[in-house]
């Protein structure tokens, strides 16, 4: 089987996207903390609000693994949050298979 070789500048690119995707959703995640009603998120075996560190967490883990379990969304703001990021995870590595 041939080893697919990507050229230096499309690493960049998908990489850099990457690292701003964990960036824009663990702010949009604490933005959603803060401002529910409602504890949005599932963390550890009851509805909680996350601190910063927390978002920045779940979102490298969303983007890396889809989730281990551990905490997940509640409300419908985040379980949305969660499926554009996976979208934009998707459309990153769907850029680095062309």
């Amino acid at each position: 089987m041939p080893v697919v070789q990507h050229p230096p500048k499309k690493l960049f690119i998908a990489s850099v996207s990457l690292v701003v995707s964990i960036a824009l959703f663990s702010g949009i995640y604490a933005a959603i903390s803060a401002h529910s009603s409602a504890p949005p998120f599932e963390g550890f075996g009851s509805p909680r609000r996350f601190s910063f560190g927390e978002t920045v967490y779940f979102a490298v883990v969303t983007q890396s693994t889809v989730g281990y379990g551990n905490i997940g969304p509640r409300s419908m703001a985040a379980k949305a949050a969660c499926a554009a990021q996976a979208a934009m995870t998707l459309a990153v590595a769907l850029f680095l298979a062309s």
